[in-house]
């Protein structure tokens, strides 16, 4: 499976949960031989760091919350990179990218639910969102929460969906009994 060619799409590059997991899910794709890049709509601070990674970045113009500019943009983006998976990441991400990987042939398709996010509760919304789940391969729900609330809000078929819990590389926190000390004397 080395070489195989993997293009994450996401919303933006801002500090959150998601742009977290994704910098850290394409540190370790990238070290396990796979060939990672990305697409993105809005800056951010872990823009610098995937690119330090040496993993490519494409900045794809948007302006609403449906967008034919940005589906284009991910489609052209596909035909360049050529990837054997996609993986979208949040709302914009997932309903254009879905759609634009299946129109562009890409083999495989998977997206992360990350949120329990109210806009799904609006039924054309969550109806539109969960009619591009259906071109998905498999749909990764970070929590049992976040699983049952696509299923319930976007009618995403329960058998494209499965958990994977998020876990946090706490390795970082390890030695750092002086520097606790310290912030909390200040504070």
């Amino acid at each position: 499976m080395t070489g195989t060619r993997i293009l994450h799409l996401i919303d933006g590059l801002k500090i959150g949960g998601a742009e977290v997991l994704l910098r850290d899910l394409a540190r370790g794709l990238r070290d396990a031989g796979f060939q990672v890049s990305v697409g993105f709509s809005t800056p951010g601070p872990i823009q610098a760091s995937i690119r330090e990674m040496g993993i490519s970045l494409t900045r794809l113009p948007r302006f609403m919350r449906v967008d034919p500019v940005l589906l284009l943009g991910m489609c052209r983006l596909i035909r360049r990179e050529r990837p054997q998976i996609v993986h979208t990441h949040l709302f914009k991400s997932d309903f254009h990218g879905r759609l634009a990987a299946r129109l562009c042939r890409v083999p495989v398709v998977v997206s992360t639910a990350h949120n329990v996010d109210t806009w799904a509760r609006w039924a054309p919304l969550g109806y539109l969102y969960g009619l591009t789940a259906r071109l998905a391969d498999r749909i990764v729900a970070v929590s049992d929460e976040v699983r049952d609330f696509q299923i319930r809000y976007t009618n995403t078929p329960a058998v494209k969906i499965v958990t994977i819990n998020t876990g946090v590389n706490t390795s970082m926190f390890e030695n750092q009994i002086e520097n606790g000390m310290a912030v909390r004397e200040e504070l």
